[in-house]
């Protein structure tokens, strides 16, 4: 009677320690996912930053319309 007594109390502590282990392997997992996401996420935005510091065209060619335009007044302006 004892004998099944340990053995059940053994069997119950090996359990406890496997759902143990197993819960601390899912928090393992869920940190490294974490962490995947916040770099992936990182590395998303280091690249959207890039791609807003490129100017686009339509910018560019504002700005050389408008360099254009200024100096062209410029040198209409003391003609008149």
């Amino acid at each position: 009677m004892d004998t099944e007594r340990q053995g059940a109390n053994y069997r119950e502590s090996v359990n406890q320690s496997l759902e143990s282990f197993r819960r601390q392997y899912d928090r393992n997992i869920l940190a490294t996912e974490a962490t995947f996401e916040d770099r992936r996420n990182q590395l998303q935005s280091n690249i959207n930053e890039a791609y807003n510091a490129i100017p686009s065209l339509a910018q560019t060619l504002l700005g050389i319309g408008a360099s254009g335009f200024n100096t062209y007044t410029g040198l209409t302006a003391g003609l008149g």
